[in-house]
């Protein structure tokens, strides 16, 4: 169920009146919200739809970032735009899919859709599953435009993936409170945890997740392809393919997101095969390509 603070967030927008109201709205200016809270009040909106639609309003400033000018028609909550993956980056991720030729995708956990939108705009039919009511209804919303798209209220792991050619995860990585979130680093503690990825790998299904990039390279499991993605100098992620997703000659890879376009480095070596170079005192100098 979601937080009753998400839901003040979303609900007021979701009627014909909040949704135009949301939709007029110049882009947010910090400076100005106290002024234009006063006019909507004075022109006889209510009070509840004026909260969320500003606060939805500085979402989608914020949200610019990784949506771009899709970002001006989308819903968002807090914790979903935090973890919602770059729409250049969800690109690469269906372009495995498309790559692999597998048309009918169940995106488990999708949040407010980033990835989902990324499967059908490449033509992919892609079932949505939320369990969280209000990113759900957000979800949905974001997913409007393409017909292949559809948002299923559920539970990841009990979501039955007859019919499915591949899967896609983002588990939830987080926490919520009234304080903000807090970030899970335990693999088995995410929603859903690394275990269940590994199991419907095992079953032999195409299968892609992406997790937080600090990931112990001991934690990454066997047979998989681990890509780490860095986006103009921050690395965001790492994702694991399995099975048909998966390149056959690359155990690790890293792509390099800019302005300038992306570029990967490739090894098919695995972690622990022996070929590492022994480790001593830098020389010289060392350089850090990335934030972290």
């Amino acid at each position: 169920m979601a937080s009753d603070a998400a839901t003040d967030l979303i609900a007021p927008l979701l009627t014909p009146a909040g949704w135009e109201l949301l939709n007029s709205l110049a882009p947010y200016n910090e400076a100005d919200t106290m002024r234009l809270s006063t006019s909507l009040r004075r022109a006889g909106h209510d009070p509840v739809v004026i909260s969320a639609a500003l606060t939805q309003s500085r979402l989608r400033s914020k949200a610019e970032t990784k949506f771009g000018p899709f970002a001006a028609r989308m819903l968002f909550t807090a914790a979903g735009l935090e973890q919602a993956t770059r729409l250049g980056v969800a690109a690469h991720h269906a372009e495995r899919f498309v790559t692999a030729g597998l048309e009918r995708v169940a995106d488990l956990g999708c949040g407010i859709g980033a990835d989902a939108i990324a499967l059908a705009s490449l033509d992919r039919q892609v079932t949505a599953v939320e369990i969280d009511e209000t990113t759900a209804a957000a979800a949905t919303m974001n997913l409007m435009p393409w017909p292949n798209a559809t948002v299923v209220g559920g539970d990841a792991e009990s979501f039955d993936l007859t019919g499915y050619d591949g899967v896609w995860l983002d588990p939830a990585r987080r926490t919520t409170s009234t304080s903000g979130t807090t970030r899970i680093f335990d693999p088995e503690a995410f929603s859903p945890p690394l275990s269940f990825v590994e199991r419907l790998a095992d079953e032999g299904t195409p299968v892609g997740v992406k997790l937080g990039p600090g990931i112990p390279h001991e934690a990454v499991p066997a047979g998989c392809e681990a890509q780490w993605v860095s986006v103009d100098g921050d690395v965001t992620e790492v994702s694991l393919w399995f099975n048909s997703l998966k390149r056959p000659d690359v155990r690790r890879s890293a792509l390099v997101i800019s302005s300038h376009g992306a570029a990967e480095l490739t090894s098919a070596a695995d972690f622990d095969d022996g070929t590492r170079p022994p480790i001593g005192a830098p020389e010289g100098y060392l350089y850090e390509p990335d934030a972290r």
